[in-house]
């Protein structure tokens, strides 16, 4: 038995005194010679890595140099205090507080961090490496937010243009956009319906514009306004947008724009319907986003993206060539000999018994799956992704069919047809439908 110096609890095994000893005996310890000897000091709750420069406290030491390096590293100091170290203090209570000192940086500490010297130059580089700088807001961003921020509210104030009226542009072009449009309304109202129809005018010419210049494109709107939240007295801007559709210079163009004014109106009543307690305060502009659309350019391989690739329902195989479709089909059909991501793996489709692609056009368009489908006795659904910036992140959505089998066959697949910024598009093979699918009914 183990048995508490302090309180004379006693436990059946050690680790559970010692667990007792940090979390409730830890204050008014007993002198070491009054412990029994199976028990070992008990570790203090306030043992803290304190930041000299701003008093910020840490329970771990490899969080203070992480700070040390990212955000205290802006003060004039000479290079060689730049690298974070720790020195450790007494304090009056008896109690070890770590203070960061930058004149004992090249002091080695006794204790159990496997953590190796770091130079200046190292941190610095380092902290280089995890940022990358923004010229249009001068400030340093993490590089794995990075995506986030350029569709943020504060990146994209910098970079409007007012073009004429009420239509101010944005050119900056990331992720295959040509051109980013906001448009403000002559009239102030909280009624989504009045302020999108005061808007169709200008909505509707700037859109026929960019269709002078493009055959075709993929636009989307997203309504921006200002809510408040009467309980704690917080204002935010929020939003609501839509799914892209593809616009044609044969596409009516007014029917369209009701069709996604519909979409943004229900999206608005869904939000104030939640109970969340957020009122709009103020609707502030309409933005219309204009991408580049290409049908069915061809890819050799387009890596899936991650919150997909992690649900492990996907099979993307890595072709070299514009084949991803028969690639795919074949992977349905046939036991991979090894990795089955690789189309080593597999007989080439030429080859596989029961499967004639002779004639085909690759890449092949949806239109063009139900030739293939009556051809080789096969049936297959074909299902798309959505992206969506949810409160700054990335968002996928399982949109479609965008082609459902007229007949179900014996041997039935089900495909996913993902694209890039370039209007790339590839095939790839669902394993796992209802794993795919949680995705769309947690929406």
């Amino acid at each position: 038995m183990f048995q508490c110096p302090k309180c004379q609890r006693t436990f059946a095994v050690r680790k559970s005194l010692l667990r007792h000893c940090r979390a409730r005996c830890s204050q008014d310890e007993e002198p070491a010679s009054k412990r029994p000897c199976n028990a070992t000091a008990p570790r203090s709750t306030a043992d803290k890595w304190e930041c000299p420069r701003c008093r910020q406290k840490f329970s771990a030491r490899k969080g203070l140099l992480r700070h040390g390096r990212e955000v205290c590293t802006s003060e004039k100091s000479p290079p060689e205090q730049q690298r974070v170290e720790a020195s450790i203090t007494q304090t009056t209570t008896g109690l070890n507080t770590r203070r960061l000192d930058p004149s004992t940086a090249n002091v080695a500490i006794p204790g159990p961090s496997r953590m190796s010297p770091t130079t200046s130059n190292d941190s610095q580089t380092s902290a280089e490496s995890r940022t990358i700088r923004c010229d249009s807001c001068n400030c340093e961003v993490p590089r794995n937010a990075h995506a986030a921020h350029l569709k943020s509210i504060k990146h994209k104030a910098h970079l409007w243009t007012p073009l004429h009226n009420n239509v101010s542009v944005c050119r900056s072009v990331h992720w295959g956009r040509i051109v980013s449009y906001q448009i403000t309304a002559s009239i102030d109202t909280l009624n989504v319906t009045e302020y999108m129809n005061n808007l169709e005018h200008d909505s509707i010419n700037v859109i026929e514009n960019e269709l002078h210049k493009q055959t075709t494109l993929k636009i989307n709107m997203e309504l921006f306004g200002l809510y408040i939240l009467p309980a704690k007295s917080r204002r935010e801007v929020k939003s609501h947008n839509t799914n892209n559709v593809i616009i044609t210079q044969s596409s009516n163009l007014k029917a369209i724009y009701h069709d996604l004014e519909s979409k943004i109106e229900q999206k608005s009543e869904d939000f104030a319907e939640k109970d969340s307690g957020w009122v709009l305060e103020k609707t502030l502009y309409l933005e219309i986003n204009i991408n580049k659309y290409n049908p069915l350019r061809a890819a050799s391989y387009l890596p899936l993206p991650k919150e997909i690739r992690n649900k492990k329902a996907v099979l993307n195989i890595r072709n070299n060539d514009e084949y991803c479709f028969a690639w795919s089909i074949v992977a349905g059909m046939v036991k991979p000999k090894g990795r089955s991501s690789l189309t080593t793996s597999y007989l080439h489709f030429s080859n596989v018994p029961g499967l004639n692609f002779a004639g085909m056009t690759f890449p092949v368009a949806l239109k063009s799956i139900s030739e293939c489908e009556s051809v080789n006795n096969i049936s297959s659904n074909v299902y798309g992704l959505e992206k969506e910036f949810i409160d700054g992140k990335p968002k996928y959505q399982v949109l479609g069919p965008l082609h459902y089998t007229a007949q179900k066959q014996h041997t039935h697949l089900n495909l996913l047809l993902i694209d890039d910024s370039e209007g790339n598009h590839h095939y790839c093979l669902i394993t796992n439908f209802s794993r795919l699918f949680q995705m769309s009914q947690k929406r």
